[in-house]
């Protein structure tokens, strides 16, 4: 006889594995129509478990979730399962629990984003799990979200979803850095750099560039130019790689003016609007970024923060040759020595 929630709830422990082997028994010879429901029991009876009775009961639970795993194709339902025990372990507080069933349950999430179904319901799922990972700092399922999270991007095909995905992802970043919450946001950050970078989209970098600007430069609003490049260190840092790629003539040549372009006129852009919230010119926002690069850096990345720093210099000067005239006598001392070589020379001409 089928258990009611409240029957399973108020059950003695002594009855609660007998209840659970019906449970078991009665998925392993479900048809394929009561097949959903049974797993969804199960997953309830795992939530329950962990809440009037025993980590014991709600692992069997999640163990049996994981058999069927092993022989299913990407399946909502049992997704959907692994999602509310998940979510059961970390509302009570179970972290080492939680860590444990992400990492078990991660090769059959790889298995659902590799068949590239239902990516609506796939990205609300990153999406939660995300952010209860965030919520309540659970560091070690850092390692295991970001490989999830880097997958489902670079295999998305659906640009309406991946686009819902990314703002909603870039929301939650700005959220934990206004936390201050700074190793989260880290982890979101690199997260996303990773993703992006396997993604090879230059048009979806360009987008995303934009979006994480557009928060910067409210922190920009609320705490002021200094405070809002050092929580968003890890976006510097991600220009780096993008500057560096467009220096070597080796790599190809539209992919690496793409990619110069789009830190130069965001960059700009950026500068150029926090200045505005700040009421100050455009030459004092860029000495604050200039400091922030270079803060605690040693020599290899203090020379990749100047390279970066003349790069945007020559952008504006040639594209906003009116605002940046006057300025420019002032940022003389950050262009000598020269560290632009032929190759930056030749990429500013054609993007400029």
């Amino acid at each position: 006889m089928e258990k009611t929630d409240l029957d399973i709830a108020v059950a003695e422990t002594d009855k609660w594995q007998d209840i659970l082997e019906q449970s078991f028994s009665a998925l392993h010879e479900a048809s394929a129509e009561s097949r959903q429901h049974c797993i969804g029991q199960i997953s309830l009876y795992g939530c329950l478990a962990l809440k009037y009775a025993s980590e014991d009961y709600a692992e069997q639970c999640f163990q049996q979730l994981m058999k069927i795993a092993k022989d299913t194709a990407a399946d909502l339902i049992l997704l959907t399962a692994i999602r509310d025990m998940l979510a059961a372990a970390a509302r009570l507080r179970k972290k080492e629990l939680f860590c444990n069933w992400l990492s078990q349950s991660k090769g059959f999430i790889k298995k659902v984003i590799n068949a590239r179904e239902n990516p609506d319901e796939l990205s609300r799922f990153l999406l939660s799990i995300t952010f209860i990972i965030c919520d309540r700092k659970h560091n070690d399922a850092f390692n295991c979200m970001r490989h999830l999270m880097v997958l489902f991007v670079r295999t998305s095909v659906n640009k309406v979803v991946l686009k819902s995905f990314i703002s909603e992802w870039t929301s939650l970043i700005a959220q934990m850095l206004r936390r201050q919450w700074f190793e989260v946001g880290d982890f979101l950050l690199v997260s996303l750099f990773e993703a992006l970078w396997r993604k090879k989209d230059c048009k979806l970098l360009n987008a995303v560039l934009l979006q994480l600007h557009l928060h910067l430069q409210m922190y920009c609003r609320w705490d002021g130019a200094e405070n809002a490049f050092k929580a968003y260190k890890k976006l510097q840092y991600f220009y780096f790689v993008l500057v560096k790629y467009a220096g070597r003539s080796s790599n190809k040549e539209e992919k690496r003016k793409e990619y110069l372009r789009a830190v130069l006129l965001n960059v700009r852009d950026l500068i150029a609007n926090m200045a505005r919230i700040a009421m100050q010119d455009e030459l004092k926002i860029i000495r604050q970024w200039y400091d922030c690069l270079v803060f605690e850096a040693g020599d290899r990345m203090q020379q990749r923060a100047r390279l970066l720093l003349q790069l945007e210099i020559a952008y504006w000067s040639r594209t906003k040759p009116k605002t940046s005239r006057k300025q420019l006598a002032y940022l003389e001392d950050l262009l000598q020595p020269d560290l632009l070589n032929k190759n930056y020379h030749e990429l500013l001409l054609i993007i400029s």
